[in-house]
């Protein structure tokens, strides 16, 4: 199910739809595990964590829009923005809420990787880490619900 975002997205050409594919949804999610890890090591830096814990984030997302039948296409600037608006219009409201949430500490993490002097905030990293946690979460169920074979894929 889709709403009328997604349906905007599809008209500026910015989103396409695909035929999901198995391979690919593994994929996102062993790079969202491993992202994941790599935030939570000890002495990783603030700035360090966050990127890590974000690029699992946006992978969950990426993992849930392909489930759904559809990619962001790579356009210069927006294709974080664009990927987190357009799960917030999957027809659940935990990804209404979850894809608010991530766009807006998008907007943290690029200001932690490309302005020369960043305070980044540990309640921020924080915050990020539990709207990543749920993600997990319900982007597992999402991804069994659709493709069963994929339970005891998804560790």
């Amino acid at each position: 199910m889709s709403g009328q975002r997604i349906e905007l997205l599809l008209e500026s050409r910015v989103l396409e739809r695909i035929e999901p594919d198995e391979r690919a949804l593994l994929g996102y999610w062993e790079k969202a595990r491993r992202a994941d890890a790599d935030a939570r090591l000890p002495g990783t830096s603030t700035e360090g964590a966050f990127d890590r814990a974000y690029q699992a984030a946006f992978l969950l997302a990426t993992a849930t829009l392909h489930a759904s039948g559809y990619r962001v296409r790579g356009r210069a600037g927006g294709h974080h923005y664009n990927t987190f608006y357009a799960i917030s219009d999957l027809g659940a409201p935990e990804l209404v809420r979850l894809g608010g949430e991530l766009n807006d500490l998008r907007g943290r993490r690029h200001e932690a990787l490309y302005e020369a002097v960043a305070e980044l905030p540990v309640a921020d990293l924080e915050r990020l880490r539990s709207a990543a946690d749920e993600f997990f979460h319900i982007a597992r169920n999402r991804l069994i619900a659709a493709y069963p074979e994929l339970a005891g894929r998804l560790r």
